[in-house]
C-alpha cells in the first residue's frame, strides 16, 4: 500500500498549533500544510466560495505532494 502525506490548510494562522500537536501525534507521518491568508477569514464566505476555496486549496496540494 502506498503512503499519501497528510493535507491540512487553514484560513490564518491557528492551524499551525494544529498541525504541530499532529507532527507530535504522528510522527512517522508526513504532512503537507497550506495556510491560506489570502482568503481569510473563511466564516464570512458561503458555503459555495468555501467549497470553491477548498477545491481550488486540494488541486494545489495535490500538484505539490511529493512522490
Amino acid at each position: 500500500m502506498q503512503s499519501a502525506p497528510i493535507a491540512m490548510m487553514d484560513s490564518g494562522v491557528g492551524g499551525l498549533t494544529v498541525l504541530k500537536t499532529a507532527l507530535r501525534t504522528f510522527p512517522q507521518e508526513q504532512f503537507l500544510f497550506l495556510g491560506d491568508e489570502q482568503h481569510l477569514p473563511y466564516g464570512e464566505k458561503s458555503p459555495t466560495a468555501v467549497r470553491a476555496i477548498v477545491v481550488q486549496s486540494v488541486l494545489f496540494l495535490s500538484a505539490s505532494r511529493p512522490n
